[in-house]
């Protein structure tokens, strides 16, 4: 398959920054780039074609929106995923979660509607409230994406239950729920690339390449690393349409492009 995935908003800090859910939540635009970035990460593993078009910054709200269905417009692919988290209002503690849901554009967008159900069913099965799939052809990614598009929000960043949850099965189990999701079967931890197994070693082949922080580009550049030397990988994500490694030192994240590092 070929899937756009992009999380929704503003990178925080912005102006247009997602939904914050204050001292008992979380802040959606840090939430939901992880979620996002665990999706890529199991797509790619399985297989598949997965183009990142998150948008980071923006003049104005729509202008984010403008820009995130032109990175999606640009490729030609099966389904559009768009990554949130929702908000209502600040809910302390009452042993009641909110839950996940998905939007489509409407009834006919079968495609959609079809993932969607799955989606909310992996969600669910982490034990959130599945609250199904619903249907609008006013929200802007909807209704100006070239292929079918769902949105989904994971669960509730201002409601403590919902986050207690969240904390308690991390970003990468939803980020692997929804993956799992689209493809409709289960797709090897091992095969994602994480610790458990799924270490290995790359050697430079670029004169310099950047350590970074954080797997992306905008995160800072923490050392740069020449041409010959050897490290080993322990985990791999993909952000910014990049493969991802991060150094077993812990000095951060280098790029995995066959142009910068082989694998030995």
């Amino acid at each position: 398959m070929r899937i756009n995935v992009h999380a929704g908003h503003a990178k925080d800090g912005n102006a247009f920054a997602g939904a914050d859910g204050g001292s008992i939540g979380v802040r959606e635009s840090v939430e939901d780039r992880k979620i996002k970035d665990s999706i890529i990460k199991y797509l790619r593993a399985d297989g598949h074609t997965v183009f990142d078009c998150t948008v980071d910054s923006g003049s104005s709200a729509t202008d984010i929106l403008k820009k995130i269905c032109a990175k999606c417009n640009a490729n030609k692919v099966d389904i559009d995923l768009s990554i949130h988290l929702n908000a209502y209002q600040r809910a302390p503690k009452d042993g009641k979660i909110k839950g996940t849901e998905c939007w489509c554009y409407s009834t006919s967008s079968t495609t959609a509607k079809t993932i969607a159900n799955r989606i909310c069913k992996n969600i669910s099965a982490l034990d959130f409230t599945n609250r199904g799939v619903k249907f609008n052809s006013n929200y802007y990614v909807l209704r100006n994406t070239n292929a079918q598009a769902i949105i989904v929000e994971t669960l509730f960043c201002d409601d403590e239950d919902d986050v207690l949850q969240y904390k308690k099965v991390g970003a990468d189990a939803i980020g692997k729920a929804i993956a799992e999701a689209v493809v409709n079967k289960k797709i090897s931890t091992a095969s994602a690339g994480s610790a458990a197994g799924g270490t290995f070693i790359v050697r430079i082949i670029a004169d310099e390449l950047n350590v970074r922080s954080g797997a992306g580009l905008d995160y800072k550049v923490n050392q740069v690393v020449k041409k010959g030397e050897a490290f080993t990988i322990v985990d791999v994500v993909g952000a910014d349409g990049i493969t991802w490694g991060k150094l077993k030192s812990g000095a951060g994240w280098i790029s995995l492009n066959s142009k910068y590092v082989i694998r030995i």
